[in-house]
């Protein structure tokens, strides 16, 4: 059984990455407990650091793990976090699980002050980056490597140059 930690911010460029995190974490949190665990979706209108902040101080009748996913804390500045979510985080009940999620835009960037929040409250932060398109030949003989496959540099240069520059398709290849 997977432990979940209190908090996640899963941010990036690589808008394909970051919704592969969700949906796996989405999946996981609904199979724990044999499937009693609360999974809450704050997206739109009530995914903003107030309403993050409210969600975690209301009480639920749900017996179990609670997983609140968030979506679009791109968006968020820093003041409304120090001000509203911060204490709260630090305040989290046992058995709940924060998971922020940001697809990050050249102007539009996760906060340092979320950044800050998740380590405090024992979470994890990862980005999700694409690859430079120059840098691709060599994560892919990386990502195969993983996989327990020998690529070498003609070949890897030869895969990007057939499949082209999408990561994803990239691993979808190296998978078959």
């Amino acid at each position: 059984m997977a432990e979940l930690k209190p908090a996640y911010l899963i941010h990036g460029d690589d808008h394909g990455a970051v919704a592969e995190r969700r949906a796996g974490l989405r999946t996981l949190a609904e199979g724990l407990d044999g499937g009693s665990a609360s999974v809450e979706l704050l997206e739109g209108n009530e995914a903003t650091p107030a309403g993050v902040a409210e969600a975690l101080a209301a009480m639920t009748l749900a017996i179990g793990r609670r997983v609140i996913i968030v979506e679009g804390v791109e968006r968020w500045r820093e003041a409304d976090i120090e001000k509203q979510l911060s204490a709260a985080m630090g305040a989290m009940p046992p058995d709940t699980t924060l998971a922020l999620f940001a697809r990050e835009e050249a102007r539009s960037k996760t906060p340092q002050a979320l950044h800050d929040a998740v380590k405090r409250a024992g979470g994890q932060v990862s980005a999700q980056m694409t690859v430079k398109r120059w840098d691709l030949p060599k994560w892919a003989r990386e990502q195969a490597a993983r996989m327990g496959l020998s690529l070498d540099a003609a070949a890897a240069k030869a895969l990007v140059a057939q499949v082209g520059e999408r990561q994803q398709r990239l691993l979808r290849e190296l998978e078959k």
